[in-house]
């Protein structure tokens, strides 16, 4: 699973970067708000977004983590949404284990 995120993680900032690096960065954002169908999709990534900004904050508090260590992948959720989220599950991939967690999972 890490091997995955870590491609998909890999490919996705290459190719954001040659977008931002041959249209601008607030190209993406003019150019997605000249159609309808587009600012929904727009509109459904933000709000994505933001829960997924929340799930990360609330495991960072639960693994007992300052929130420092948290702030580089807000900056990057904040301006490339899915490369912070992605880089976080990277360094921190217990955040999609599906095992229960116990009272010691909390201490550690």
């Amino acid at each position: 699973m890490r091997l995955f995120i870590g491609v998909v993680l890999f490919a996705f900032s290459f190719y954001t970067a040659w977008i931002v690096w041959q249209f601008g960065y607030t190209s993406v954002f003019t150019e997605t708000l000249r159609s309808h169908p587009s600012t929904q999709v727009l509109f459904d990534l933000f709000i994505s977004g933001g829960l997924l900004t929340l799930v990360m904050i609330v495991d960072n508090h639960r693994k007992g983590r300052s929130f420092v260590t948290l702030i580089p992948f807000l900056l990057l959720t904040l301006s490339f949404a899915s490369i912070g989220l992605l880089l976080y599950v990277l360094v921190y991939p217990d955040l999609l284990s599906f095992r229960p967690q116990t009272k010691q999972d909390h201490t550690e």
